[in-house]
C-alpha cells in the first residue's frame, strides 16, 4: 500500500506530493467466517478494530464478516485516527468493500464526535453516480446500523427519476444520513433549506468519484461543494475511486483539507484488469451482430449456474436487443432482464434485484449499472461496442473477483468484402493485440 500526504492548497498531483507514509500490504488468502475463499481478503479482523460494539455485532451477525478486505484494512486506521481529523482519497477496485470502508468510520464519527446537537442537521452525505449504487449504499448502511440507537438509523435516499415530494417528506425531522445522486441533491440544496441543514456536516463522501466526473457531473459537483462550503474546514471528506484521473485529483484539491491522505490499494492500472480474467476480442459485421450474440449467449447458458451481463452503448440499443431476445425466449431457454435510463426507477430496481438473487440470469444494460453495483457470482461479461478505458476496467471488475472469462465484443468494423474482408483474420489479431495493450498494458 502507498499512502501519500496531500495538500489541498498545493495544486500538485498525487505523484508530486512529497511526503510519504509507507505501509505493508496486508493482502492475504484469508477466509470469511463461513470458510469460503474470497478475493481481496486480509488477515485483519473486524473484531480487533476500536469501534462500537453495535457495529462489530452487525459485521458479525448481519454481514457475517470476520476479516477485512484490503481497502478496509488499509483505509480504516487512517480515517478513524484522531476522531476523523484527516481527509482521504482512496484508490480501490469496484466490489472490494468500499462502502464499509467509508461507512464504518463515519458511524463512529457521528457517535463520538458529531459537531452539532441540533436534531435538524444532516450529519452524513454520500454522493453516488447512479441510482442503483445509491440504493445499494443506503441498504448497506442500514444493515450496519441494525443494532445502533433508533435515532441514528434513518437513511434517506434521494435520486433522480423518483418523486421529489417524497424526498421532502422523508427529510423531515432528524436525518443522520443522506445518500444522493448529484442532480437531485443539487435541486434540493438550491430550492429548500437542505443547504442550511448541511452547514454543520460531519462527513462528506464521494463514491466512485471518477465515474461521477466521467458522467459529466463536474459542474454539479463544484456547485454542491460551494453550497457545502460552511462545513469544509470541520467535516471529514472521503473520496473513493477506482481510477485517479486528473479530474479526480482536481476535485480532491478542492474538496479535501490540507494534509489529506492518499491510499492506493490497486497499484499500477495495468495490473487491475488482466491478472485473473481471460479477455477475448471478436470483430463482427453489423449484420452479424445479433447472430453472433445469440451464438455466444447460447454457449454461455448451456450449463449452469450462469450470470451474464451484456453491456451496450445506448439505452435504445438495450431496449431493442432485450425485446428481440425476449420475443424468442421460449426457443432460447431464458428471458433477458434489462436496465437502462428509459426504464422507471422501480423497474430498474426490480430487474437489479432479480438479477442479484437469481442463480441463472442474463441482463442487458447500458452504462447505468457499469460501476459500483455489487452483483454476486457473475460468470461472464460481454461488451458490445466500443467503450473507454475506464469503463473497460470496470467491465472486467465484474468477473475479476471470480477469475471468470470476460469477452470484449467489438462490432464497429465491417469484415465483409474487398481488401478488408480478405484480411479479416489478420486484422482481428492485430486489433486484439493493439486493444489489449491499449487497455491493460500487456
Amino acid at each position: 500500500m502507498d499512502v501519500d500526504n496531500g495538500s489541498a492548497s498545493s495544486g500538485f498531483g498525487i505523484q508530486q506530493q512529497q511526503q510519504a507514509i509507507s505501509s505493508t500490504n496486508t493482502t492475504a488468502a484469508a477466509s470469511s467466517s463461513d470458510g469460503k475463499k474470497l478475493a481481496h481478503i486480509t488477515n485483519k479482523r473486524f473484531a480487533d478494530l476500536q469501534i462500537s460494539s453495535e457495529s462489530k455485532r452487525a459485521l458479525s451477525q448481519v454481514f457475517k464478516y470476520e476479516y477485512m478486505t484490503t481497502v478496509q484494512a488499509e483505509t480504516l486506521p487512517i480515517i478513524l485516527a484522531n476522531g476523523g481529523d484527516r481527509d482521504c482519497l482512496a484508490k480501490a477496485k469496484t466490489g472490494t468493500g468500499k462502502t464499509l470502508a467509508f461507512m464504518i468510520p463515519t458511524i463512529e464519527q457521528i457517535i463520538n464526535y458529531k459537531k452539532s446537537s441540533n436534531n435538524d442537521n444532516v450529519n452524513v452525505l454520500v454522493i453516488s453516480p447512479t441510482r442503483e449504487l445509491a440504493q445499494q449504499i443506503a441498504t448497506e448502511t442500514e444493515k450496519l446500523l441494525t443494532f445502533h440507537n433508533n435515532s441514528l438509523r434513518k437513511v434517506v435516499t434521494m435520486v433522480g427519476g423518483t418523486n421529489k415530494n417524497k424526498d421532502i417528506k422523508e427529510l423531515r425531522g432528524k436525518t443522520p444520513f443522506v445518500v444522493a445522486t448529484p442532480g437531485r441533491l443539487l435541486d434540493h440544496l438550491q430550492n429548500s433549506n437542505l443547504a442550511q441543514r448541511m452547514s454543520n456536516l460531519d462527513v462528506l463522501i464521494f463514491d466512485e468519484a471518477d465515474q461521477l466526473l466521467d458522467m459529466g457531473f463536474r459542474p454539479d459537483i463544484e456547485r454542491i461543494l460551494r453550497l457545502l462550503q460552511p462545513s469544509k474546514n470541520t467535516r471529514q471528506t472521503l473520496l473513493f475511486s477506482a481510477t485517479i484521473p486528473e479530474q479526480v485529483n482536481d476535485i480532491a484539491n478542492i474538496a479535501l483539507r490540507p494534509n489529506w491522505a492518499f491510499v492506493d490499494t490497486v497499484g499500477e492500472e495495468s495490473e487491475q484488469t488482466h491478472q485473473h480474467v481471460q479477455q477475448q476480442l471478436m470483430i463482427s459485421s453489423q449484420q452479424d451482430i445479433v447472430r453472433n450474440l445469440f451464438s455466444i449467449l447460447d454457449r454461455e447458458t448451456s450449463s449452469g449456474p450462469y450470470k451474464i451481463i451484456v453491456f451496450f452503448t445506448t439505452a435504445r440499443l438495450v431496449g431493442f436487443m432485450s425485446e428481440l431476445f425476449n420475443s424468442v425466449s421460449s426457443q432460447i431457454g431464458y428471458k433477458v432482464l434489462e436496465i437502462h435510463s428509459r426504464k422507471t426507477q422501480k423497474a430498474r430496481e426490480k430487474a437489479s434485484e432479480a438479477f442479484r438473487k437469481s442463480s441463472n440470469a442474463v441482463m442487458f444494460t447500458s452504462d447505468v449499472t457499469a460501476r459500483g453495483m455489487d452483483y454476486p457470482d457473475v460468470t461472464f461479461v460481454l461488451q458490445v461496442g466500443l467503450t473507454d478505458r475506464s469503463q473497460y476496467i470496470h467491465r472486467l471488475g465484474r468477473t475479476a473477483r471470480a477469475g471468470k472469462v470476460c469477452l470484449f465484443f467489438f462490432s464497429s468494423f465491417s469484415t465483409t468484402g474487398g481488401y478488408l474482408g480478405s484480411l479479416a483474420d489478420s486484422y482481428a489479431y492485430l486489433l486484439l493485440a493493439f486493444y489489449t495493450f491499449l487497455f491493460t498494458g500487456w
